[in-house]
């Protein structure tokens, strides 16, 4: 459980690397821990490796009738996200985000799908709501990619830019600020953003 809890941390802090090598850690004591196989497949979500992240989900959902009902809505919510069954993932996060009311992380997924079914009204105030709850470099890449994917570039990029800033930012902000940039016509900076990947 101890690597698990770490792995967690180093993932909501925008560290993807050391928080594989924690899940795997937690995998390699207990290879039946259905939450330590979500936030796997997550982590290589956040990486864009989407072929690892399937496998973990699929091995997490597989093992939902072990766990509380929290949990198994969670694992079905990221499952279904990665299967692109969007309705039914938004549908478990709702579930889960009266079960779990102070938690950031079911309100920032919603944002997540609510943004694939384009909804981008909601998504944005799903992302912002999650935020105030507790900010994340994530949930901060998170939000301005939806700002980018409903035009608003100059929110999107200034939200890029503030992770940017903050330290190693998370590959998604990379991809928004480069995205925006190219949209805003500002190919020198796009081009040094995308060399930066």
């Amino acid at each position: 459980l101890q690597f698990y809890t770490q792995g967690l941390k180093r993932q909501r802090a925008g560290d993807p690397a050391l928080a594989l090598v924690l899940f795997q850690k937690a995998l390699a004591i207990d290879p039946a821990f259905a939450m330590a196989h979500d936030a796997l497949g997550i982590t290589y979500t956040n990486i864009q490796d989407m072929v690892r992240a399937e496998l973990h989900l699929a091995k997490a959902a597989g093992l939902v009738d072990r766990v509380p009902e929290s949990e198994r809505h969670k694992i079905l919510a990221d499952y279904n996200l990665i299967t692109r069954n969007y309705e039914e993932a938004c549908g478990h996060l709702q579930v889960l985000m009266t079960l779990r009311p102070l938690d950031p992380s079911p309100v920032i997924a919603l944002a997540n799908c609510r943004g694939f079914l384009l909804d981008f009204e909601n998504a944005l105030t799903y992302a912002r709501r999650g935020l105030k709850i507790q900010s994340s470099p994530l949930a901060q890449a998170i939000l301005a990619r939806l700002q980018l994917l409903n035009g608003n570039l100059d929110d999107a990029l200034a939200g890029a830019n503030a992770l940017r800033a903050a330290g190693p930012a998370p590959f998604a902000a990379l991809f928004v600020a480069g995205r925006a940039e190219l949209l805003l016509e500002r190919f020198d900076d796009a081009g040094r953003t995308y060399d930066a990947m």
